[in-house]
């Protein structure tokens, strides 16, 4: 029975430690003068606060300077 008990506590510790992390997640502000990189790929949460909703500008930026810095020795 006690071995029941310290289950259920484990998991609901660790339920209650993902909404609290969420919560406080979108509870913190961006700094100031911080933008996303190009799509968020890292992420892939379109629902984000800080998901760019397709900025071509941005992709583009990256496009033309991955063009331009082809033969030399840039690590992205």
């Amino acid at each position: 029975m006690s071995k029941i008990i310290v289950i259920i506590l484990v998991l609901a510790g660790t339920i209650g430690l993902y909404i609290l992390s969420y919560v406080l997640n979108k509870r913190t502000p961006v700094p100031d003068g911080i933008t996303p990189i190009a799509d968020c790929d890292a992420c892939n949460t379109t629902s984000c606060t800080q998901h760019p909703k397709n900025d071509k500008s941005i992709k583009e930026d990256i496009q033309d300077f991955i063009k331009a810095n082809k033969n030399d020795d840039v690590i992205l």
